[in-house]
């Protein structure tokens, strides 16, 4: 390989060689002088390479044989006290750090595979069961779980060397509230009140179009566990799937959308403020005169005690006069509006 070929194949892997050192150290320094060792041994020895496709080959057998060497090196470092039990000078303690390293890796891997792919891995390599009986129990045929297995083997090589991140609510749940207006009664309210898996998978995918894998990276929650909430809030049409991508399916009222609404209808607001205390300036002694309890009262005192009975007045007109059979049809049947708004108070800030 010529050194022009070399350094941007250097450039290519830098990132892949740190996520694969991040994985295998306990800090990100480690983690930082791991991979410049590999890269620099790569360095050294690539221009024996006499076919540039065998590169990335050549890249992991580096990569792997660099990070025994420090393994060992990092176990020469550790001193104790010597006392009546000595090792077994035979037993290469590195060598089992390597394997608990990816047995930890591929239990990571494990979590994101989809439903078919997970359960064909387990069938096989843990319960020990044939490719004829796993198709049996998976209602497939032969050559598609031997498919599956093959697929499922390449997602977990590639994955065991990518670095995860997960995202702010694995740690950072957020709390929503499903909210209903129309006939009949509210389906929705089991499908979400109180549970915060389906909640954050609502929220997760309100922006964004991801996969299963990233939506469990997101709320860090396994995927085993996201599958039936998943199927649930998608039969409930909370979710749209578009391939193998999923999309909230529901207005969510957010603080941007709250400071949006209230920019938009600041002038109506305005307006109908000084229609209202028109009204009552123009009226206030004929609403007086009725003699009701404090009628009295002054006269800032009054005028906030009539908007608000034109207020109540108002909202319960319009409550009266809507019509659920001009509402959507939801997945259950009925005409209703539903929206998920972060707390109760935003609700009830439309509300009134």
């Amino acid at each position: 390989m010529n050194k022009e070929t070399t350094d941007r194949k250097i450039i290519e892997i830098a990132k892949t060689v740190f996520s694969y050192c991040l994985a295998r150290t306990n800090t990100k320094e480690e983690a930082e002088d791991l991979s410049q060792d590999i890269l620099l041994e790569i360095l050294r020895s690539c221009e024996n390479i006499r076919d540039d496709k065998a590169f990335y080959g050549f890249m992991w057998a580096v990569a792997g044989n660099v990070y025994k060497n420090w393994c060992k090196k990092r176990l020469k470092n550790n001193f104790s006290e010597l006392d009546d039990n000595l090792c077994d000078e035979t037993y290469d303690i590195s060598r089992q750090l390597e394997f608990q390293t990816d047995i930890n890796l591929l239990r990571r891997e494990l979590c994101l595979l989809n439903e078919k792919n997970r359960k064909a891995m387990i069938l096989y390599y843990l319960n020990g069961f044939s490719v004829s009986s796993i198709a049996i129990q998976l209602h497939l045929s032969d050559s598609m779980v031997k498919y599956l297995l093959f697929k499922a083997r390449q997602i977990l090589k590639e994955g065991m060397n990518m670095e995860r991140n997960y995202g702010e609510q694995s740690y950072n749940p957020k709390e929503l509230s499903l909210l209903y207006m129309g006939e009949g009664p509210n389906h929705f309210w089991q499908i979400t009140q109180g549970k915060k898996i389906p909640q954050n998978i609502l929220w997760a995918c309100y922006n964004d179009n991801l996969t299963e894998e990233e939506i469990s990276l997101q709320i860090g929650v396994a995927l085993p566990y996201l599958e039936n909430d998943i199927k649930t809030l998608l039969d409930a049409g909370l979710l749209l799937r578009k391939g193998n991508r999923y999309s909230t399916n529901i207005i969510i009222i957010t603080k941007q959308f709250k400071a949006e609404l209230a920019t938009k209808i600041a002038v109506y607001q305005e307006n109908i403020a000084n229609k209202i205390y028109k009204f009552i300036t123009e009226n206030e002694n004929c609403i007086r005169s009725i003699g009701y309890y404090c009628s009295g009262m002054l006269k800032n005192t009054f005028y906030w005690q009539i908007t608000s009975v034109i207020l109540n007045c108002l909202f319960g007109m319009i409550t009266e006069s809507f019509n659920p059979t001009q509402a959507p049809v939801t997945a259950f049947g009925d005409h209703a509006y539903v929206w998920v708004t972060k707390n109760r108070i935003t609700y009830l800030i439309i509300a009134t």
